[in-house]
């Protein structure tokens, strides 16, 4: 399932688009459940907010997760795992 979310990470906007799926159930016995694929598919930067809260948006949507920080990309891991939660992806 492809999904996406927007979220702000210190004065930046993303668009994360990425792909879950659901694990299969095992038999409870000998075959144990699979686990949940999750991934991100694009990350772009969308905006810039100033110091003084302004908000700027970018003439084009800048791909941007090949640059990012270990630290962003956990966070932005983070919520992914928020967002499936709260939609309900993983019923």
């Amino acid at each position: 399932m492809s999904c996406s979310f927007i979220t702000e990470i210190d004065e930046f906007t993303f668009e994360v688009y990425y792909t879950y799926e659901k694990g299969m159930k095992g038999d409870g016995w000998l075959q144990p459940d699979d686990p949940d694929y999750m991934e991100y598919d694009q990350i772009l930067m969308v905006s810039h907010i100033s110091e003084d809260g302004k908000e700027t948006f970018f003439k084009h949507d800048i791909d941007c997760q090949e640059i990012l920080s270990a630290e962003i990309l956990e966070r932005i891991t983070h919520e992914m795992m928020e967002d499936v939660e709260n939609n309900e992806y993983h019923h």
